[in-house]
């Protein structure tokens, strides 16, 4: 694909450099608590399952939570692998391709930002200006040192040299993810290549993966208005009717909110009986309508475990069976291995129904007197 020169000219951005993502994380970290990150954006539209609810995203910018995967094994070596990315998409394309890594924002939307990993580009008027546009990052990185800002005159510069290129953004997927990437970037991506693209003013981002380890997909991603307008209107309205405010949005029935209630509230509080809080009566409705389910499920779950049990038992030794009307069963043998697996210590709680204990039935006094007591 040739770029268009025409996509950059006249840009006049003025945007703010805030931190560092490889030499000063934890800065970083705090900066992108400022406002919604490009890999945020996609928790606030209703119709993409991504791995964040609205209600964890809350949480995380609130404060209440920290992030979950700031520094799992995952998030490591997708850091550790960025540049490696970058240059393997650079030799397979043959187009130009720098790393960044900082975190910018764009005045015009100061409740948004995004840290590209590199910028690339195939016009060759644009490829001239490479070697200047690498010392241009490295002095922004220098000034980024000891929590200062770099100079208006240098990100006035980096712009300059910026016209022509546009943001590359690398992912690290894992085997059991590759499915996921066939029809190219999944949607909770696209939405960040859209937020990087107009945040820096470019008509596109490239998401480059490498996915399995060893396959490399990649897919230029156009900026399109529609999206851009939504990602205005219904970030802003979660930064500022939810995070500014305070107010938590619904919570939701995904995983991502599950796990962010427990993380919340990890341990009980006691407290005094007449401090006992009383819930509605529309979580009674709910309590019994939980326990119902529940009942349901159980059954379905008894049933299923005989019928296959008798399957099994029919099967015997057999590698699979057919069934009259053609389909079938296969039961193939799975070995397994040992596997130490770890996993941070912590605590959660489940939630269980509880009922009131009947008090005991007290004791008529009897009238009459035992043997025993009259002889004491």
């Amino acid at each position: 694909m040739v770029f268009n020169p025409d996509e950059l000219q006249g840009r006049r951005l003025a945007l703010q450099v805030l931190g560092d993502s490889e030499e000063d994380r934890e800065r970083w970290l705090k900066e992108r608590m400022s406002g919604l990150g490009a890999s945020d954006v996609a928790a606030v539209f209703p119709e993409i399952d991504g791995y964040c609810s609205p209600y964890t995203l809350w949480c995380i910018k609130t404060g209440k939570v920290d992030a979950e995967d700031a520094d799992n094994e995952y998030t490591f070596w997708g850091r550790k692998l960025e540049r490696a990315i970058i240059e393997g998409y650079a030799e397979r394309t043959g187009r130009a391709a720098v790393p960044f890594g900082l975190l910018v924002r764009n005045p015009r939307w100061p409740w948004l930002s995004c840290t590209p990993d590199g910028f690339t580009t195939d016009y060759e008027e644009a490829r001239k200006k490479e070697p200047e546009l690498v010392r241009a990052i490295a002095a922004l990185r220098r000034a980024c040192k000891d929590g200062r800002t770099p100079a208006r005159a240098l990100i006035d510069a980096f712009e300059v040299l910026l016209e022509g290129w546009w943001p590359v953004q690398t992912k690290n997927v894992g085997a059991f993810m590759t499915s996921d990437w066939v029809n190219g970037a999944p949607a909770h991506y696209r939405v960040q290549c859209q937020q990087e693209a107009m945040l820096l003013g470019c008509g596109r981002t490239t998401a480059a993966a490498l996915t399995g380890g060893n396959r490399l997909i990649y897919e230029d991603i156009a900026l399109d208005p529609v999206d851009e307008e939504r990602i205005v209107n219904l970030s802003r309205r979660f930064w500022f009717e939810h995070v500014e405010a305070d107010v938590p949005p619904p919570v939701d029935a995904s995983e991502s909110t599950e796990n962010t209630l427990k993380r919340r509230w990890p341990s009980s509080v006691e407290v005094a009986p007449e401090k006992i809080r009383v819930l509605s009566w529309e979580r009674l409705a709910e309590a019994d309508e939980i326990e119902r389910i529940k009942a349901e499920c159980k059954a379905l779950d008894e049933r299923r475990t005989l019928l296959e049990n008798r399957a099994r038992e029919e099967i015997a030794e057999l590698e699979c069976a057919v069934l009259p009307d053609g389909s079938g069963y296969a039961l193939k043998t799975v070995y397994t291995r040992e596997q130490l697996i770890t996993k941070k210590a912590g605590s959660y709680r489940t939630l269980r129904r509880t009922w009131p204990k009947a008090k005991p039935a007290r004791a008529k006094k009897s009238t009459s007197t035992t043997k025993e007591e009259a002889a004491e």
